[in-house]
């Protein structure tokens, strides 16, 4: 890396136009017509369009210019720190001192061990979230694609751990009140004939948020369909009840939506202040007891009201107590074959261009991967016309 150049003085926006022949001594400069033809730039009198613009804006930059090389080279800002290097490589312009002149000289320095330095650690942090950047372009690209192949307004709700962290912990996430806004603002914002495809991944949540996002997808006079690629436990299954149809991969799950607080289930709560004397037990269990109870009978009419019209009264009462009173635990997983039993509008139907938008949502990386595998399909040996 020895001798390698830096920019100094003369090489800012103003040496770039003075070389290029547009720009002279701070004014716009004739160019000949030929060369403007030549490059679809022809302007009136053979001006160079936006001259005056970029004059006005190299004109702005001379202040910032004058302050800079008036702050004392000290600290990091030395000559020849990584810093200042960094700088003058992105201004164009020295950081000792002297006027903005084209005809200076092109200088060579050493670069140093901190320059380096400086460079990688820049490049290091653009990394993150320059991919993170690409990613939600390649999202919003797909969801585009999948719209225009089914004619849908399609919703994602995905909660994964991203790979950009807080500290390096990965940052673990649910249904809250900010995902409700967002999809009821989207589904406000689709005409009530557009059908609504909504992708679910999700843990679980919220009661309020999912309730909500439930509500305004049963309102929706267009089909709508949920998507379960993977699993939508707790809170995603009560959304996707409300669904007119559930499209499950062979191996997704749903899950029970009995409500928990904090660590207990609501249910838990009550057989065991039901196995004891009352005059025994604290005052906190007890409140406890009062809030499960009211919780319980709360989710039981929210699922009750999500499938009336999708099945008979006495069949959805039904299904409402099986899912909500805390038959299973709250991380049963209730498989395709299941769920179908249960009678809700079930299949297995899942496009392609689900899975793919699944991809760009990657786990953290590790530093030992725990599943490994060649990631190409793979046929019998024998089976040529593949």
């Amino acid at each position: 890396m020895a001798g390698a150049p830096r920019l100094v003085q003369g090489h800012g926006p103003e040496r770039m136009f003075s070389m290029a022949g547009y720009w002279r001594g701070g004014r716009a400069a004739r160019v000949p017509q030929s060369r403007l033809a030549l490059s679809g730039l022809m302007g009136r009198g053979g001006r160079l369009p936006g001259a005056r613009v970029c004059g006005s804006f190299i004109a702005s930059l001379r202040a910032p210019v004058a302050a800079w090389r008036a702050v004392p080279s000290d600290g990091l800002l030395t000559p020849g720190s990584g810093l200042r290097t960094m700088v003058e490589v992105i201004c164009g312009f020295r950081t000792d001192g002297g006027p903005w002149k084209s005809s200076a000289p092109m200088e060579r320095r050493q670069m140093s061990i901190l320059d380096i330095f400086w460079i990688y650690f820049i490049l290091a942090s653009l990394q993150p979230i320059l991919a993170q950047k690409w990613l939600e372009s390649s999202r919003l690209r797909l969801l585009r694609k999948i719209e225009t192949r089914r004619g849908s307004r399609v919703i994602a709700l995905v909660h994964r751990q991203e790979t950009m962290s807080l500290l390096g912990f990965p940052i673990f996430r649910y249904i809250n009140i900010e995902d409700s806004e967002q999809v009821l603002r989207a589904i406000k914002l689709t005409d009530p004939s557009v059908p609504i495809d909504l992708i679910v991944h999700t843990p679980g949540g919220l009661v309020l948020a999912a309730r909500q996002i439930a509500h305004a997808l049963k309102n929706h006079p267009a089909k709508v369909t949920v998507f379960v690629p993977h699993y939508a436990m707790s809170g995603g299954t009560l959304i996707a009840l409300a669904a007119d149809e559930i499209v499950m991969d062979p191996n997704a799950v749903l899950g029970p939506v009995d409500p928990q607080l904090g660590e207990y289930p609501a249910a838990s709560i009550l057989r065991a202040v039901q196995q004891k004397d009352k005059n025994e037990l604290d005052d906190r269990t007890l409140i406890l007891a009062d809030i499960s109870e009211k919780a319980i009978a709360q989710l039981k009419a929210c699922v009750r009201e999500i499938l009336k019209g999708k099945m008979s009264d006495e069949r959805a009462e039904e299904l409402a107590a099986l899912l909500s009173t805390g038959k299973w635990t709250h991380d049963y997983p209730l498989t395709y074959e299941e769920v179908k039993a249960l009678g809700l509008p079930v299949s297995t139907e899942m496009p392609d261009e689900v899975y793919a938008f699944m991809e760009l949502f990657p786990q953290p990386k590790q530093r030992v991967p725990t599943v490994q595998y060649v990631p190409v399909p793979v046929r019998q040996r024998g089976d040529r016309s593949q």
